[in-house]
């Protein structure tokens, strides 16, 4: 059973930043369309530069089991959530490692990564995965794996970490 940890111990810890996505293109509206959990938006769930933010999908708590995945890595590999069954794994999510907290945010996991054995650190964001190996080729990151959610809304729905709208 995989369940979701309380953030709360986790921030203390200085583990946790932002965790949400970007807003979807065009291209990705007809896959949202087909989403059973579009229906669940969450007003103002967070805040972006000290404004609201409306977040959809259901917000996953403490004990949820985390919903399974299917996201592309820097190779275009499919890769889902039983992909490291029997891992302790960290799932962070940010709009795109090419913000300046997101960008700080990666580099911290990748640090700490280093000294978690049989943890696995899952960045997900919205970009290309070419985009994520550039970033991370050019970062030295080598501790966390980036997973791109661009071809679908479907994980940040599931995971209650999807933007609905734009600043």
């Amino acid at each position: 059973v995989i369940t979701i940890r309380d953030r709360a111990a986790d921030d203390r810890q200085g583990l946790v930043g932002y965790v949400f996505l970007h807003s979807f293109t065009s291209s990705q509206k007809s896959c949202l369309r087909k989403s059973r959990m579009m229906g669940s938006v969450r007003s103002g769930a967070v805040s972006l530069k000290g404004n609201p933010v409306d977040l959809a999908g259901k917000e996953l708590r403490s004990g949820d089991q985390a919903p399974d995945f299917s996201l592309q890595n820097t190779g275009l590999e499919e890769v889902t959530l039983a992909s490291s069954a029997g891992r302790t794994r960290i799932i962070a999510t940010i709009p795109s490692l090419d913000t300046s907290v997101c960008h700080a945010e990666t580099r911290k996991f990748n640090e700490q990564a280093a000294s978690l054995p049989h943890v696995e650190v899952l960045v997900i964001s919205m970009d290309l995965p070419f985009g994520q190996k550039r970033w991370c080729g050019a970062e030295g990151i080598e501790n966390v794996k980036t997973l791109s959610a661009h071809r679908c809304t479907k994980f940040g729905e599931d995971y209650g970490v999807l933007i609905k709208g734009g600043p």
